[in-house]
């Protein structure tokens, strides 16, 4: 911690994880009661800590990393965009959904809330990581519903599984599996990401994992949903 009190972007990464001296930590402190700015800052990495932690467990550290290094190193990653935000928007990255505008029938009845005045909006990736009926049932039914909604106005919607979550897209344990196919051949602009962590994973522990054709697993589920939040995607979370 500088001595002239000044409180760095690292010194804020450092205070999120318990890093700091006891002495730091205090003036860290004392100065995020003395600059609302400061603390609105502290929110958002916060914010954004949090949603990694409860989005992505199943992330595997770099070799000789301690635990906390991925997290760090993803959050930063996050917040380098999320500063260039206001702070109402960043919920739109991070929450069920962005804020309530006027709506399309067919979006309301897939259970979505879309600001249809932003393009970039209209762009959506969901975010499954549960095998639970109604999450899986809801991804499909959400995202045909803005498929539909929207299809004049070029909706592009990507459906990312990992953990639990990537049994919708293993022809060899899904349900789903048709219906999966079926949207697909609909909606050229859909797409179903298999995380390639969680594929690993199941193959470490001796588990054949076969996706449904055309499922695209060349990257983790964090990565790809870090790469479309930068790029201006909505994030839903199921």
């Amino acid at each position: 911690m500088n001595g002239d009190m000044r409180c760095e972007d690292e010194d804020l990464h450092r205070y999120i994880d318990k890093e700091l001296d006891d002495e730091s930590r205090s003036r860290v402190k004392a100065l995020l009661e003395e600059d609302p700015s400061l603390a609105a800052r502290l929110q958002k990495y916060r914010a954004v800590d949090q949603a990694l932690r409860n989005a992505f467990d199943d992330v595997e550290p770099p070799r000789n990393a301690l635990p906390k290094a991925p997290i760090r190193a993803r959050r930063k990653q996050f917040a380098a965009a999320a500063l260039l935000l206001p702070a109402g928007f960043l919920a739109g990255w991070l929450v069920h959904s962005i804020a309530s505008v006027p709506q399309h029938p067919a979006a309301l009845a897939g259970g979505v809330n879309l600001d249809v005045q932003g393009r970039e909006h209209l762009n959506t990736v969901f975010h499954i990581d549960v095998d639970e009926e109604a999450a899986m049932e809801g991804v499909l039914d959400r995202a045909e519903a803005i498929l539909t909604a929207f299809a004049d106005q070029g909706a592009r919607v990507e459906v990312v599984a990992n953990a639990a979550g990537l049994n919708l897209l293993r022809a060899d344990t899904s349900a789903r599996a048709n219906r999966v196919r079926k949207m697909m051949d609909k909606y050229d602009n859909l797409t179903f990401v298999a995380c390639a962590n969680t594929i690993r994973r199941l193959k470490a522990q001796g588990v054949d994992v076969l996706l449904i054709d055309r499922t695209h697993a060349s990257e983790t589920a964090i990565d790809h949903v870090v790469g479309r939040l930068q790029a201006g995607w909505t994030y839903i979370k199921i």
